[in-house]
């Protein structure tokens, strides 16, 4: 599940967290609950309310470290492992160039602390996505799908670990001016879908299955009149 400029929310075992991008500064009332404009926030649901993760073998802060639109969630059921990742832009303050990219970070099970966020911010190789990139586990692999920001393709990759990814692979025969969205149905067996391009204003899915993406279909019976990508829901698999 992925989100721009909107809250996610996902299921890691028996816990529920949320994401969000920060829109003011000082979103508490202690410097140990502070973030800055942009800061991604996150929160814990604990007994009907939302609060901010105070196990500090998950995370002593509600603020992440990195600024972003939004992110995108993943359970990695295999790996015991929940990713999140993000597009990440820079600035050279000399060239003044722009650079786009895709990172990722992983809660997993710490053998002396318990589940902590991995300190290494990794990066997708060659991904330059111009939006949230897309993200889900299909109980073996993690898949990741974004808009190309140069040409709005769509690109996709996948690894068991994060550690390599394969890829990524461009899609050319299908463009989108939002974002794709993606689910896993089974091993090696996701969906995606997501808006046209420019004037496309058509919703479009296709399968993916033993390592193959199908054709692409149009729903026309639906439409987003708005560069927003869609969303999927998918069960946790594994």
């Amino acid at each position: 599940m992925q989100t721009q400029n909107s809250p996610t929310v996902v299921c890691f075992r028996e816990r529920t967290f949320i994401f969000w991008r920060n829109t003011d500064t000082g979103a508490g009332g202690s410097p140990r609950h502070r973030s800055e404009f942009g800061d991604v926030v996150w929160q814990e649901f604990i007994d009907g309310e939302w609060v901010f993760p105070g196990n500090p073998t998950i995370y002593s802060y509600e603020t992440m470290a990195f600024a972003a639109d939004g992110v995108a969630a993943a359970w990695s059921t295999r790996e015991d492992a929940l990713y999140i990742a993000w597009q990440d832009v820079t600035h050279d303050v000399v060239t003044r160039d722009v650079a786009y990219r895709a990172s990722w970070m992983k809660l997993a099970k710490n053998p002396k602390f318990g589940y902590v966020w991995e300190e290494r911010i990794g990066v997708i190789p060659s991904a330059a996505p111009g939006a949230t990139p897309a993200l889900v586990s299909d109980g073996n692999a993690i898949y990741a799908a974004w808009r190309n920001v140069e040409n709005d393709h769509i690109s996709w990759t996948w690894s068991v670990d994060g550690g390599s990814w394969f890829g990524p692979y461009t899609l050319t025969d299908r463009l989108t001016s939002a974002g794709p969205a993606l689910a896993a149905l089974g091993t090696s067996d996701l969906v995606m879908a997501w808006k046209g391009a420019g004037d496309d204003t058509w919703i479009w899915w296709s399968r993916l299955r033993d390592g193959v993406w199908g054709e692409q279909q149009a729903f026309t019976d639906r439409e987003i009149h708005a560069n927003r990508p869609v969303s999927l829901w998918s069960p946790v698999l594994g």
